[in-house]
């Protein structure tokens, strides 16, 4: 859990029902499982209405780090 930050990955829906504008919320560590496994919570805020669409994304954590995309490391659900 200190080396990566799980987030929801929300925002509205395009044409092609892809996340268009999207933005990351902070998930929390609520607690550890089983077999080095972790459970995370959060929720997304409902600031307005339309459709809309959301993913949970694992990205390192690291002061080092300012590029996520380049280091290959950011896993979507």
């Amino acid at each position: 859990p200190k080396d990566v930050t799980v987030e929801i990955y929300v925002g509205p829906l395009d044409v092609q029902q892809q996340i268009h504008e999207g933005k990351p919320v902070a998930m929390r560590l609520e607690t550890r499982l089983d077999g080095g496994r972790y459970r995370y919570v959060g929720s997304i805020p409902c600031e307005r209405t339309g459709m809309f669409g959301w993913t949970v994304r694992v990205r390192p954590n690291h002061p080092d780090v300012n590029n996520l995309l380049s280091l290959g490391l950011l896993t979507w659900q």
